[in-house]
């Protein structure tokens, strides 16, 4: 059975994309994972999923590609990008991987992330913390390469952002994920990973697109000299077009060489300076969450 994946279509489009799938006796997943054949692309696909699935192998097809794929015939001849053609046997299935990232297949992952695509609030038993054990309302917001999933709680009264160990998360009847030491991928304290993780602004962009994109809102990029500076997310206006002032903005002051990194906040006038990037980028992502949740008129001109 092949394993194929959806991503920059309509939601009624893809529907009917996983509709046909599913009857085509397709696999589908929520997001880019390891053992994916297809990464079916509409006209909004992200780069972040892209990238993925080129590091893991997988083959990106076009909808008409799919649907061509998907018809009642034993295989299907696609187009490389170059002079070789590729003949995909439908009969073949992948063999399964070892767990090595956020990005593997594996039951709880692929639960998250399909919270994480939909803005969905899930239920969770936290087996980490000062309250081990106990169940968490929470809206999931990133997944991280060190195994360590940022999401809103539902239960403080600031909808906090805060992070969560993957491997000390239960949802009942879901099979919790283990890491076995030997692969390396065991989660190391919070602070060990933190630093470093984003190299630049552009880094971060990649990071939360898709995550900034559910939330509803335009992100926006500048570069200087092909470099990213500056991220903004932004509203819309009632016919649809985006707002030029961001809500939210991370860019980089050079100038200020002991906090560089700058994340401000149009609906609390709040403009915090880091020294670390990682540090500017979690405020960026925790402000983007809670401004989303203001209703529009909230939303100050």
């Amino acid at each position: 059975m092949q394993t194929i994946c959806f991503t920059g279509f309509d939601k009624k489009i893809k529907a009917e994309l996983i509709r046909i799938a599913e009857n085509g006796n397709f696999t589908v997943r929520t997001n880019v994972v390891s053992g994916l054949v297809f990464l079916c692309c509409g006209s909004n696909a992200g780069p972040s999923k892209i990238n993925k699935a080129k590091e893991i192998g997988a083959t990106l097809i076009s909808e008409i590609e799919f649907r061509s794929l998907a018809s009642d015939i034993d295989s299907v001849i696609l187009p490389t990008g170059n002079s070789e053609i590729v003949t995909i046997n439908k009969d073949y299935s992948p063999q399964p991987a070892p767990i090595t990232s956020i990005h593997d297949a594996h039951p709880l992952l692929d639960h998250l992330w399909s919270a994480i695509d939909g803005s969905k609030r899930i239920s969770i038993i936290y087996h980490g913390g000062s309250n081990s054990g106990s169940c968490r309302d929470v809206i999931p917001l990133s997944l991280n390469e060190n195994f360590v999933m940022t999401a809103a709680d539902l239960k403080d009264s600031n909808r906090a952002v805060k992070s969560f160990s993957i491997e000390n998360i239960e949802v009942p009847g879901i099979e919790r994920l283990a890491l076995s030491d030997a692969t390396g991928t065991r989660r190391r304290s919070h602070k060990q990973y933190s630093i470093g993780k984003f190299k630049d602004i552009g880094e971060v962009y990649l990071a939360l697109k898709d995550t900034l994109d559910g939330m509803g809102w335009h992100v926006a990029t500048y570069e200087e000299d092909g470099v990213c500076i500056r991220l903004d997310i932004c509203d819309y206006f009632k016919n649809g077009k985006p707002r030029k002032t961001p809500v939210v903005t991370l860019y980089y002051e050079p100038e200020n060489q002991s906090r560089p990194y700058v994340c401000k906040c149009r609906e609390i006038l709040l403009a915090n300076t880091y020294n670390n990037l990682d540090n500017a980028a979690l405020m960026f992502l925790r402000l983007a969450h809670e401004a989303s949740s203001l209703e529009p008129d909230e939303i100050k001109e």
